[in-house]
């Protein structure tokens, strides 16, 4: 009956409940109602046999409640306190220091109270960090729980409760640097060195992400090819690098049950290790460890037992490991090809029986089915959380994984055959590398290919789309228990798609008005449309692959590939770090900046055909049904107050843009020009009190303002003052950071 399997589920559904919705409440009370409820079911399952897994969930919820409690109290009570404080501390550096857009980042670990703790830390410029390092300085502490002021759950799903920012000088000791518990991050490194020393530069870094689940090589452009075509899971260390480790290391131990163990599992460990024991690493390693006990003991091995035995374990480290997105993918991906991949294998079997294929040519199909069935099997339980948290669905994932899945296996056995070459003998490294570059060459190709690929994925910030795939499951379930024949169910999906595709692309086109004020965290990028005429207004914020990919989803998701422009503000990063980005996506025919900027930004982004054109003057451009005025900066405006600013106009229908213009900008386009009231007005510099000033809230009167702003930023937007302002004019008051992505539809 698999009784651990039922208190798993019920162990990490609670944590999940607590993690998302019970954080400051008390615990003690239903953990006392879920123990009743156990004690109950186990006095019934001594006369009827089915009730013993459903107290086994019981017995779950009851024990999750109460751990998560302890460990919130007495682990992470010590240092709820320091969120937003400066503390003076000592931490020592598990990795090494690597560059950010302010400074150098690093990870590590401190003690506090006797308990130690993970921290990320933000380091001013110049101070460089080794494994083993201890520095010692003044840092601004944020939480990543939930209430935190750096609220992450990615994070904190991870281990990682604990954000600083240095604020003093450090004081550096490297006498720790030959600790023992280091060995593994210097290995990890090691290999990095091996591997972009002996590999070609355009291979070096999907190399690193398939061996190490390093992807900060990776550009843009192939990470996103990589998303769009359905492989993106191969450049984050997972079960299938797991499971192929076990195979290099059953072959090298030739297949001897105890050898296979003396070696095996030190080796997963030391491998979990090299990746930084994330949850989906470790759960596969426990996995695989328990895979290589019971062939050792001669004992059977069931995977839905062992897969339970290892989520619990992480969740008895850390709770928070139930919000872990890569724990929860892999999950659902080793569930999905346990249920499902049997009865697909089977009726492929049964199709493909008397078919006259036998030798190579059966071999080739019955691999062809297998793989097709083991990848359809996977995206059944994945597709709906990729879905859910990166809003992309890739169509063409099967065809990608079919061509590409068996290079990633000799590509990730060669990836670590060229490691132990290169540390015995470079040359050897270097003569593996040459060799290696093709195949990977050839899944980048594919990947590029393939996501080129008209419908090579769906975008769900259409309704249409979201709606698509509920709909698909509800069918799933209908056709799983009525046993349906599965072409009327593929058939049904593919209409329902085309119909939400067409949606998705007619209705926008059919506004005269639409205005989206995008959710970019502490940035600004806003989408003005019209009858089809589409102009982009900034695109920037807190990260600009974010910002880019927020825009392009939106964009895309409309079948929208080429904007008729984009105005650039001005140049600060927070307005314009995602539009190189973005423009190896979507193209554009104009690109409008203010004539006082640098030109320089021009050389720095993806050769295209756009025009440039700078506001030196008032200019009226068409869009749709509605007029987009583009207002100059005065001459001589420095800072801030350099900015175009934007009013759109559709039928007596307006929004006005002015930027990062503070009230002495804003007295200046006042006082130049006639601006009507205007319906929306998008609040300036991310709500600083030194813009949006009253009168420019005198001129336009506006009814709502929307304030583009990142949740928990370092500034305080949006300012008390501006929020007070705002009352006094009865404004209706719209936030990205409390309302995400912001749509107006006229």
């Amino acid at each position: 009956m698999r009784r651990l399997l039922w208190f798993t589920l019920g162990f990490g559904g609670i944590c999940l409940l607590c993690v998302y919705f019970l954080w400051g409440r008390t615990l003690w009370f239903p953990a006392a109602i879920c123990g009743c409820a156990w004690i109950l079911l186990r006095f019934i399952g001594m006369k009827w046999e089915r009730a013993c897994p459903i107290a086994a969930l019981f017995l779950g919820c009851c024990a999750a409640l109460l751990w998560f409690s302890f460990f919130k109290a007495v682990y992470l009570g010590p240092v709820l306190t320091l969120d937003g404080q400066k503390v003076s501390v000592t931490v020592i550096a598990s990795e090494y220091s690597g560059k950010s857009q302010y400074g150098d980042r690093v990870s590590g670990w401190f003690l506090w109270e006797g308990k130690p703790y993970q921290i990320s830390l933000s380091l001013k410029k110049g101070v460089s960090l080794a494994p083993g390092d201890e520095v010692t300085a003044e840092f601004l502490i944020r939480l990543t729980v939930p209430e935190g002021e750096k609220e992450s759950l990615y994070q904190s799903g991870s281990g990682l409760f604990l954000l600083g920012t240095q604020k003093s000088d450090a004081v550096i000791d490297s006498s720790s640097q030959d600790a023992w518990f280091l060995i593994p991050q210097k290995a990890a490194n090691r290999l990095r060195d091996i591997l972009e020393a002996c590999l070609p530069k355009d291979t070096a870094p999907f190399a690193k992400a398939l061996l190490l689940g390093d992807t900060d090589g990776l550009d843009y452009e192939t990470d996103t090819a990589l998303k769009l075509s359905g492989i993106r899971h191969v450049a984050a260390v997972s079960g299938l690098h797991v499971g192929l480790l076990y195979g290099i290391i059953r072959t090298l131990t030739f297949r001897k049950r105890w050898l296979t163990a003396l070696v095996g599992i030190p080796v997963l460990a030391f491998f979990a290790a090299m990746a930084g024991f994330s949850p989906s690493v470790s759960r596969a390693c426990l996995m695989t460890g328990l895979a290589i006990m019971a062939d050792a003991f001669l004992k059977e091995y069931d995977s839905l037992s062992a897969l339970s035995f290892g989520v619990l374990v992480l969740l008895l480290l850390n709770p928070f490991s139930a919000a872990s997105v890569s724990l929860q993918l892999s999950v659902a991906s080793v569930v999905g090809i346990l249920i499902f991949y049997p009865g697909l294998h089977q009726w492929y079997q049964k199709k493909t029986a008397k078919l006259p294929w036998k030798g190579i040519l059966g071999s080739v199909i019955r691999w062809f089915g297998s793989s097709v069935g083991i990848s359809m099997s996977a995206m059944v339980l994945t597709t709906p959380l990729s879905a859910l948290y990166f809003g992309t669905i890739s169509l063409i994932a099967v065809v990608t994984n079919l061509l590409t899945l068996w290079c990633i296996m000799f590509i990730f056995c060669g990836t670590a055959f060229l490691c132990c070459a290169g540390l015995l003998w470079l040359p050897a490294g270097l003569f593996l590398g040459k060799l290696l570059a093709w195949p990977i060459r050839y899944v980048l190709f594919i990947a590029k290919v393939l996501s080129r690929f008209p419908f090579a994925a769906v975008y769900t910030r259409s309704g249409w789309i979201t709606g698509w795939l509920i709909l698909s499951y509800f069918l799933l379930v209908v056709f799983l228990l009525r046993k349906k024949k599965p072409v009327f169910y593929a058939c049904v999906c593919t209409g329902g798609l085309a119909a939400a595709l067409f949606f998705s692309w007619w209705i926008p086109r059919q506004d005269d008005f639409r205005a989206t004020v995008l959710d970019v965290g502490q940035g600004q990028c806003i989408l003005l449309q019209s009858r089809g005429s589409s102009y982009l207004v900034d695109c920037g914020g807190g990260s600009g692959t974010a910002a880019a990919d927020a825009a392009a989803e939106m964009l895309l998701s409309q079948g929208v590939h080429r904007l008729d422009g984009i105005i650039l503000t001005h140049l600060d990063q927070d307005h314009i770090n995602g539009l190189s980005y973005l423009l190896t996506r979507v193209e554009t025919r104009t690109l409008l900046l203010s004539p006082a900027e640098e030109a320089d930004l021009i050389y720095e982004l993806p050769s295209q055909d756009a025009a440039v054109s700078y506001v030196d003057c008032v200019q009226t451009i068409p869009s749709g049904t509605g007029t987009l005025i583009l207002y100059p900066p005065d001459a001589g405006s420095k800072e801030n107050d350099n900015c175009i600013c934007v009013l759109f106009a559709v039928e007596n229908y307006d929004i006005l843009i002015t930027g990062d213009r503070t009230a002495t900008g804003e007295w200046d386009l006042v006082r130049n020009t006639e601006l009507p009231y205007v319906d929306i007005l998008i609040a300036g510099h991310h709500g600083s009190k030194y813009s949006t000033s009253q009168f420019l809230l005198d001129a336009v009167k506006p009814e709502t303002v929307v304030i583009s702003v990142g949740k928990n930023n370092i500034y305080g937007h949006p300012a008390p003052e501006l929020l007070e302002r705002l009352e006094l004019y009865h404004c209706r008051i719209f936030r990205t950071d409390l309302d995400g992505t912001v749509v107006f539809r006229r």
